[in-house]
Order: structure tokens, then sequence, then C-alpha cells
């Protein structure tokens, strides 16, 4: 009796003493999982979000009398005038604060929205282009026309492809000629039809200079994915609003992709549970053989 005491003390020695070990193991299987589903649940956070901020644009918008709208818009056509006369200076304060200023409706640093059906998005377009502008939704490039439209005028508009927290312009390379894009800034909307798609090297910029009489668009996104060292190129020519028969098309476009892995994940994480669960229950049959053993 004595000595089966002294086995049962030791075994349960030993299983304090892997309690820590089944600790660890879970916290990296925890880790695991939230690696592998934090693509889904982040597209979705940062999808309600910027459906949140296009809403609020889009609210705002309608809050806001008329007579205040339409100087803001003549504002914009006349800014899209002058940049294709004179061109811009990225180094004078003066331009940069007037910039900074149109379309900017209250407080609100968005100047529009950007609508791709084809693709489900729809994004608010912020002025500028930096890091920050574009971990929360897509930038006006700077030296390029504002996104209202007219004659002589070229906007690009530009978004970050395979941001694990958002899908942005990621599915960019599905759109093909004939394909719609839109914009609303305040009331108004311009519709453009793809005509052009290309890829060029980061200091190739005549592709989306402004050609004389035309009302042009490019949306970029870097190209290939991971590597980043080409620009994808989708340009639209203006066309009329009927065009674009689904309106601003969706708010939120759910992660098919990150769906479509869900059931490889589940498999995967379903072997290493049976096998955590034989190698538990083969250590536990060796023990049962070793107890009958001493008893014998």
């Amino acid at each position: 009796m004595k000595k089966q005491k002294r086995q049962a003390t030791k075994e349960n020695a030993e299983s304090q003493k892997k309690n820590p070990k089944n600790i660890i193991a879970g916290l990296i299987f925890l880790v695991g999982f939230c690696i592998c589903f934090y693509p889904m649940f982040a597209n979705l956070v940062n999808g309600v979000r910027m459906g949140e901020a296009v809403s609020e644009y889009t609210n705002q918008s309608a809050g806001t009398d008329e007579a205040v709208k339409a100087p803001m818009l003549a504002a914009a056509d006349v800014y899209n005038m002058d940049i294709t006369r004179h061109g811009v200076n990225l180094s004078d304060p003066a331009w940069k604060e007037n910039y900074d200023k149109q379309l900017k409706l209250g407080i609100m640093p968005i100047m529009g929205v950007l609508s791709i059906r084809k693709i489900g998005v729809r994004l608010p377009v912020y002025h500028g282009t930096d890091m920050g502008v574009l971990q929360v939704g897509a930038g006006h490039f700077e030296p390029s026309s504002l996104p209202v439209g007219g004659p002589s005028t070229h906007s690009v508009v530009t978004a970050h492809t395979g941001l694990p927290s958002a899908r942005m312009f990621t599915d960019l390379h599905k759109l093909q000629k004939g394909d719609i894009f839109s914009y609303v800034c305040l009331d108004r909307k311009v519709t453009y039809q793809v005509d052009d798609i290309k890829t060029v090297y980061p200091d190739e910029v005549s592709a989306v200079q402004i050609v004389p009489g035309q009302d042009l668009s490019t949306l970029i996104t870097c190209t290939p994915y991971n590597l980043n060292a080409t620009r994808l190129l989708v340009r639209g020519r203006r066309v009329p609003n009927s065009y674009d028969t689904q309106g601003l098309g969706m708010t939120f476009v759910w992660p098919w992709d990150a769906v479509a892995m869900a059931p490889y994940i589940m498999l995967v994480i379903l072997i290493l549970v049976m096998a955590h669960y034989l190698v538990k229950r083969r250590k536990a049959n060796k023990k049962q053989l070793k107890r009958e053993k001493i008893n014998e």
C-alpha cells in the first residue's frame, strides 16, 4: 500500500510539473488561432469603421444647406482650372493651405466617397496620400485634379493593396475595361468607365497627366503583392451617371477569401486537437501499464 501511495504521489507531482507545459501549449494554440483569423476580423472592424465614416460624411452633406455646398463645388472647379493652367507648387505653403480647404465639410477631412461596384468597394477619400491617410481609406494624389470632374481634369486616387486589416484596393486588379467607378463630392456625383489598365514604375508619371479636353480619373495601387515594385493604374473616362446603375455600391464587403480559408484552418485545428488527445491517451495507457506491473 505504501508503495502504491508513493507511486500515486510521484504521478501527481509529475502531473503538476506538466501543467506549465500545457499552459504554454494552450497559449501557442491561442496565438496561432488569433493569427489565422486576424485578417477576417480586422477587415470586418475596419470595414465597419470606413462605412461609418462614409455615412457620417453623407449625412453631414445632406444636412448642409445648398447655399454652402454650391460655392464649395464652384471653388473646386476653379481650383481644377487653376492647376490645369499653372500646375502645382507642392513646396508653396499658400497652395497647401488652399488645397486643404477644398471640399472640406466642417471639420471632416474627407473630400468625397469613392465607389467601385464590381469589387464592392466604398471608401472615404481623404486629402493627400500620407501613411496615416492610407491606413483608413483612399488618398487623393495632391498634384492631381480634385475628383469633381470637368474638361481638362485628371483626378488620381490611391489606396493600399494587401493590408491584413482592410481590403482597400486589394481587388483592383479584377477591374476590366468597361467597368464603372464613381465619386460623390458633396452633391456632385461623377462616374467613370475604365478605358485603360497598365502597370508602370513609380517614376513614370506621364500616365496620370492631364489630357487637354478630357475628363479622366485614375485609381492607383502597389503591385505585385508583397513586392510593391510597380504601380497598377486603372484609368476611367467620364460617362453619364446613368452608367452606374447600382449607385454607391456596398458599404462593406464580407472577406470571402478569409471565409473560404476557414474550413482548412478548422481542419488544422481539429488535427492538432486530435493529435494532442492521442498523445495524452498514449501517456495515460503507459501509466496504466506501469501501475498494473507494480500491482503484480
